[in-house]
């Protein structure tokens, strides 16, 4: 019986191992951007908003990137580097077009 128990991890063992190597996981990258009015009233918040518009955009695209590759984009591994102009509304902005573009880097697992 401990040989059989003995065979049965070195079976489970090489299964296991043979999974891991199965998939490669690679780094695919996307661009965004996203555009919107804000005034002073609306403060951070509109800009936040233009901010996110632009990193969903910069996500989908690095989905999409990924997908054309065959893979599996991991979502949750997303990492993004926004920036928007104007960043800061004064009192007398009104209308202030706020333009913001992203580039999102996420992991893509390729199945071998």
């Amino acid at each position: 019986m401990p040989r059989l128990n003995f065979v049965l991890a070195i079976v489970a063992t090489i299964l296991f191992t043979g999974s891991i190597w199965a998939n490669q996981t690679s780094y695919v990258n996307g661009q965004g951007r996203s555009s919107g009015f804000c005034s002073y009233t609306q403060g951070i918040f509109c800009i936040d908003d233009v901010k996110s518009a632009s990193e969903r955009d910069a996500q989908d695209n690095a989905e999409w990137n990924c997908r054309l590759s065959k893979g599996q984009p991991l979502t949750y591994s997303a990492l993004c580097n926004s920036t928007c102009f104007p960043n800061t509304l004064t009192p007398n902005d009104r209308n202030t077009l706020v333009n913001c573009s992203s580039s999102c880097t996420m992991q893509c697992e390729i199945q071998n």
